[in-house]
């Protein structure tokens, strides 16, 4: 199923706008995690990033019709899982 699929760093670059990035020596991020470590939020923002996410035509090789296919079944299968 392609549903976990969540975009590339171009797509959801507007997407992560303001986020802060990780870094090792930082520990800040991993202590507000621990707040929030019952949180099961998964799902809603998962739906948030939808709307950036784009198919990734780059991604698949073969014929014009195979890959339109794909894409079809990809999408049909998209909505069915939600």
């Amino acid at each position: 199923m392609f549903r976990p699929y969540a975009g590339n760093a171009r797509d959801l670059a507007a997407w992560l706008g303001d986020a802060q990035d990780h870094r090792e020596r930082n520990l800040r991020l991993q202590y507000l995690a621990g707040f929030r470590s019952n949180w099961y939020h998964s799902d809603t923002i998962y739906d948030d990033m939808v709307p950036y996410i784009k198919y990734p035509d780059q991604l698949f090789t073969g014929s014009e019709i195979g890959r339109a296919l794909l894409k079809f079944k990809i999408a049909a299968a998209n909505v069915r899982s939600k």
